[in-house]
């Protein structure tokens, strides 16, 4: 839907098929993890957010209560899709233009009323102790030191892209590139993508503990701005049949 709102319905359907064929994508949705699903409400808020653009102010709620139901999957993660989407309105300079928009605020008050009764409800129970473990060991420890054994590199999440995201990989920086060179206008239809690349990338690579799984929510971006690209690479020349006849070939071997 999102390559599809963006570009065209075939870029959405490459796309698709280009996240069907990663290995760590496939392979965490079956292990179960949380971050899967936490990948579902950061697309589903950037897609509201994306319709925005072009159609009702009330895609706000959309957005909002996807942003928190993924805090409620998977807590300081979840901040990740609002944080995305309050940069690509200062990257758009719509920030001001939405804020004053009543549609926004009631979205926030939805996610709130989304988000609080849980949590009031743990520190009934449980106090001092709930906030020690899931705000002290869970946001600060992890942000700030390693647990449970999991020390790596800087480069970690460089090693584990180029072995779930083979072969497409290869074709991301290429990807990134092509569409910041393009017009304003380009690079802002794809600003929330490349936002969201940058963040889940850059905040996961500085947070000393650092798991696989942790970059799930890349992988649906890499697909799309993928797609982009090897659409502009197919329609580059269209009237020499046998250069889109060698993309299509090495999109098939890759």
């Amino acid at each position: 839907l999102i390559g599809k709102h963006l570009y065209s319905k075939r870029v959405g359907l490459l796309a698709a098929v280009v996240l069907l064929t990663c290995y760590h994508f496939l392979s965490f949705s079956r292990f179960g993890t949380m971050d899967v699903m936490l990948t579902l409400f950061i697309y589903l808020a950037l897609y509201a957010y994306l319709r925005l653009t072009t159609g009702s102010q009330k895609w706000w709620y959309l957005v909002w209560t996807s942003c928190a139901l993924a805090l409620m999957v998977k807590g300081a993660g979840g901040m990740i899709a609002p944080a995305t989407i309050v940069l690509a309105l200062i990257f758009e300079k719509r920030f001001s233009a939405a804020i004053r928009a009543s549609h926004f605020w009631r979205g926030v008050l939805l996610a709130f009323l989304i988000i609080a009764p849980w949590h009031i409800l743990m520190y009934a129970w449980y106090g001092r102790a709930f906030i020690d473990e899931y705000i002290g060991y869970h946001v600060i420890a992890r942000s700030t030191r390693t647990l449970e054994g999991h020390a790596s590199g800087y480069f970690y999440y460089a090693g584990k892209l180029v072995d779930g995201f083979f072969p497409w990989v290869l074709l991301v920086p290429f990807a990134v590139i092509s569409i910041i060179r393009r017009s304003h206008e380009t690079r802002s239809r794809h600003a929330v993508l490349l936002i969201l690349s940058a963040l889940v990338f850059g905040l996961y690579t500085m947070i000393p503990t650092r798991r696989p799984w942790y970059i799930v929510p890349l992988y649906p971006a890499f697909a799309v701005l993928t797609a982009v690209f090897l659409g502009n690479v197919y329609y580059k020349d269209q009237s020499r049949p046998i250069y889109r006849r060698i993309v299509t070939a090495a999109c098939a071997f890759l």
